[in-house]
């Protein structure tokens, strides 16, 4: 198993330990940890599809490449101006005026 696989599924581990304890009631939910592992999960799972996109598989139409390319900018832009704007939120971090959503 490389290291990517060892990252992603220790981090998919988290998510499932989280979920399994907060259904045996042992905890109530906590916004700042279940935000910093979601952020970390999508992070890495965004730059391990650009990784594999790019670097191993082949024969995959150009057109394909963009969509999955353009997926996993989707999971690091979630990451990072929704749920880490909402984790520094908690924080009770400033966040500059340019981050914020207008509306």
């Amino acid at each position: 198993m490389k290291w990517m696989h060892l990252l992603l599924f220790l981090l998919k581990l988290a998510f499932l330990i989280q979920f399994a304890i907060l259904l045996a009631g042992k905890y109530q939910s906590d916004k700042k940890i279940y935000l910093i592992t979601e952020i970390a999960f999508k992070v890495v799972l965004a730059l391990y599809i650009e990784y594999i996109l790019f670097s191993t598989l082949k024969g995959i139409d150009f057109e394909d490449k963009i969509i999955i390319g353009f997926a996993s900018g989707l999971l690091l832009y979630d990451a990072l101006f929704n749920d880490l704007i909402h984790l520094l939120h908690t924080y009770n971090i400033t966040i500059p005026s340019f981050l914020l959503q207008k509306g």
